[in-house]
């Protein structure tokens, strides 16, 4: 199969800045050598995807959920994370917690207190639904001490359940509160997103794996949705963020409107430290 060098240049970080536009990819995975493959995904390649894509912040994701009974494992991840957002300015932190996990609030306070600025939950990964009642009601837990520590929550639920995105409407709306940003645009069900209350936000990971002939319609949900709630994210290192930069400049959008997604939206919600 031929590569082009445009898209080889993408996947490797190493495409020069597509834009002046300087803007925030609000879902980068991080991890340390040895968990999950034989490649350290830290700051230094965090902030070379972002010089590749134009872009100036990342907010980057610890996998701390991916484990619910063992919770110095949990507590190392979210440590290393918050160290490599130590090393840059541009980089802001998310902590990940197992939302089963009984200390799981203690946990979000803990991280907070560190300099967490946000929290990646997924029950996808921990086998939660959130219909489940026992789920949904430890969600709810997690939510409260997010709503405590003012931290957002970025969410990967079922993407294939419009019950899923139902539940976690309806707890945003009982905790108006809560900051709470929808991973991937909900997936197939992403036209749900209309009936999401205010405080919902969504980031468009994933994106870029839809027919482009789709453009339209997209554009179409976010106004719907409201452009002031949409959010530029990654899903890096699976998908480059020079790949959405692309994207978003052939979408037709105003260039307000494009401003928003890319840096806008997310200074209003993560604005940059004050440390």
């Amino acid at each position: 199969m031929k590569i082009s060098g445009i898209l080889l240049a993408a996947v490797l970080g190493l495409a020069g800045p597509a834009s002046s536009q300087m803007g925030t990819d609000c879902h980068m995975h991080v991890h340390p050598q040895g968990e999950g493959d034989a490649f350290d995904y830290g700051a230094t390649r965090v902030l070379s995807a972002l010089e590749g894509a134009g872009l100036q912040r990342g907010c980057i994701l610890s996998e701390g959920y991916r484990k619910t009974d063992d919770r110095a494992w949990t507590q190392k991840a979210d440590d290393w994370t918050l160290e490599q957002a130590a090393k840059s300015p541009d980089l802001i932190p998310f902590c990940g917690v197992p939302i089963k996990a009984p200390w799981a609030p203690e946990e979000v306070a803990r991280c907070a207190a560190k300099g967490g600025r946000g929290l990646k939950l997924h029950p996808v990964s921990e086998g939660l639904s959130l219909v489940d009642a026992t789920a949904y009601a430890a969600l709810e837990k997690v939510t409260d001490a997010a709503i405590k520590a003012k931290l957002p929550i970025l969410i990967h639920i079922s993407l294939t359940d419009p019950k899923e995105a139902e539940a976690l409407f309806r707890l945003a709306a009982s905790r108006p509160q809560a900051t709470i940003i929808a991973a991937h645009e909900l997936g197939p069900n992403f036209a749900l997103l209309t009936k999401a209350p205010p405080n919902v936000y969504v980031d468009i990971s994933g994106l870029v794996l839809a027919p482009r002939a789709a453009a339209p319609k997209f554009v179409a949900l976010w106004r719907a949705v409201g452009m002031r709630r949409i959010l530029l994210g990654s899903d890096w290192p699976m998908l480059h963020p020079s790949e959405y930069m692309a994207a978003l400049r052939a979408f037709p959008l105003t260039e307000e409107e494009r401003k928003l997604v890319i840096e806008g939206n997310a200074l209003r919600l993560l604005p940059p430290s004050s440390k």
